[in-house]
C-alpha cells in the first residue's frame, strides 16, 4: 500500500486517494479548526494558563495544544466566553486561576457571575464609561439613534442581557439616573438575575462615597 495515501494527521493508510481525502479523524479535525474563533481563544487561554498556573514562560505551539489533554476543556471555554460575550476573558481566566476554581466549573454561569461581581469592584469609573459608550454606540449604529438614547430606547430585555453579561458596569447601572429609571421598570425576575452578578450593598455604599464620579457619569450620558 502506498504511503502517498497516508493521513498526515493520524497515520492511517488508504487504498484510494479519494478515501484518504474523505477521511476525518480527531487530529485532522483539530488541525482544520485551528483558525476557528473559539479555538483561537482556547489556544490563547491555554498558553495564559500555562504561564499563570504552571509557571511556564515558553509559549506552547498549536500542535502541542491540539495534542494536549486540555484541548477540549479550553476550546469549550473559548466557546463559552464567545457565547456569553464575556467581559475581559483574559481577566476572567486570571481570576479562575487565582481563585483555584475547578476546571469543570469554568463554563458555569454561577462561576462567571462571581467573577463579574469581583471584576466590577476593581474597575475605574473611566473604564466603565468607556466600555458603556462603546456598547451604546454599537447599538445606536444599528438603530439610527445617539448612544445617549440607549437607556431610553434599547428596551428592557436588551439592557438586562447587557447587564447580566457584564457589559454595563455597576458604575453606570447605579450612577446613571437613566439606568435607575429602567431598573425601576424591570420585572422582579430580572432584578434577581442582576443581583446574582452585582454586590448591590457594596455599590450603593461606594457611590455615596464618590458623588463627583456619579455627577460625571450623568453628565456624559445626558
Amino acid at each position: 500500500m502506498s504511503n502517498s495515501n497516508k493521513c498526515e494527521y493520524c497515520g492511517k493508510t488508504f487504498k484510494r486517494e479519494s478515501s484518504m481525502f474523505a477521511h476525518t479523524c480527531e487530529p485532522k479535525r483539530r488541525a482544520l479548526q485551528k483558525n476557528d474563533k473559539n479555538v483561537v481563544i482556547g489556544y490563547t487561554a491555554f498558553n495564559q494558563w500555562y504561564r499563570l498556573a504552571m509557571g511556564h514562560k515558553k509559549e506552547k505551539t498549536y500542535a502541542e495544544f491540539s495534542k494536549s489533554k486540555y484541548y477540549t476543556m479550553f476550546v469549550r471555554w473559548g466557546t463559552y466566553v464567545l457565547e456569553i460575550r464575556a467581559t475581559n476573558p483574559e481577566a476572567y481566566l486570571r481570576w479562575l486561576v487565582d481563585n483555584q476554581v475547578k476546571d469543570w466549573s469554568w463554563t458555569k454561569d454561577s462561576t462567571y457571575d462571581k467573577y463579574l461581581a469581583d471584576y466590577s469592584k476593581k474597575e475605574t469609573v473611566d473604564r466603565a464609561l468607556e466600555r458603556f459608550v462603546k456598547l451604546a454606540e454599537g447599538w445606536a449604529s444599528t438603530h439610527n439613534a445617539h448612544f445617549s438614547e440607549y437607556f431610553d430606547k434599547a428596551g428592557v430585555h436588551i439592557i438586562y442581557n447587557d447587564i447580566r453579561v457584564g457589559n454595563i458596569s455597576p458604575w453606570i447601572l447605579f450612577g446613571s439616573d437613566k439606568a435607575q429609571a429602567v431598573l425601576d421598570e424591570m420585572p422582579g425576575e430580572y432584578i434577581t438575575g442582576i443581583a446574582d452578578t452585582i454586590d448591590i450593598v457594596f455599590w450603593r455604599r461606594k457611590l455615596k462615597l464618590y458623588p463627583n464620579d456619579v455627577a460625571f457619569i450623568n453628565t456624559v450620558l445626558q
